[in-house]
């Protein structure tokens, strides 16, 4: 399953909790769920610190997001159609996943992070003003990944707890993170960089 389908399956659980915000609950839900999902300020403050380091996710994904539309832009040399091409398909799927980690921050009652300097305070991610060649643009996304991999497992330890719906958001886009790292690193790795072109960037084949 894709990230964006994936993705779609949440929506109608996102929009319904937005109707909760000063509005009441949706007379679809029965009373014991219009409960579960109140956002009266007491029932948020036990989400204070994760919606903080989800915060912080949204934060390094933007930074992410940015770094790899710049690759897209300049990227040269005898690789550009496959390196063109898949650093889009990527700053897609971090747009999706930037919105998604912003909705759980309102769902659990906070404010997304949303101006660039709040975003470079909270990042732990670099920006990248050089214009690096192709081969050492994937390894600097793939080290960006790597640190996203640690961020996120690390707030996901927390969700667990606390926040079963976050925790299954993180899961997913760990999954994909996973994938990503897989076909850069094939990429990288092997000894005719030519070859696994072709096929490092395929989409991964279903999981049985």
């Amino acid at each position: 399953m894709s990230y964006r389908d994936a993705r779609v399956r949440r929506s109608a659980e996102v929009l319904a909790r937005r109707e909760f915000v000063g509005t009441g609950c949706l007379s679809l839900l029965s009373q014991a769920a219009c409960a579960s999902y109140s956002t009266k300020p007491s029932d948020t403050m036990p989400y204070t610190q994760l919606t903080e380091e989800l915060n912080g996710l949204v934060a390094d994904a933007t930074v992410l997001y940015q770094k790899l539309r710049h690759y897209h832009w300049n990227v040269s040399g005898p690789h550009f159609f496959a390196l063109h091409q898949q650093f889009e398909v990527l700053y897609t799927a971090w747009a999706d996943a930037i919105d998604d980690l912003a909705e759980r921050v309102r769902t659990l009652g906070g404010v997304p992070v949303h101006t660039l300097a709040s975003v470079l305070h909270l990042a732990t991610l670099e920006e990248d003003e050089s214009v690096p060649g192709a081969t050492e643009m994937v390894r600097r996304v793939a080290g960006d990944l790597e640190r996203l991999h640690v961020r996120i497992s690390d707030v996901l330890d927390e969700a667990e707890e606390t926040s079963q719906g976050t925790a299954d958001l993180l899961n997913n886009i760990l999954d994909h993170v996973e994938k990503d790292l897989w076909m850069l690193g094939a990429w990288l790795h092997a000894d005719d960089a030519s070859q696994p072109l072709a096929n490092a960037f395929q989409e991964v084949p279903a999981e049985a």
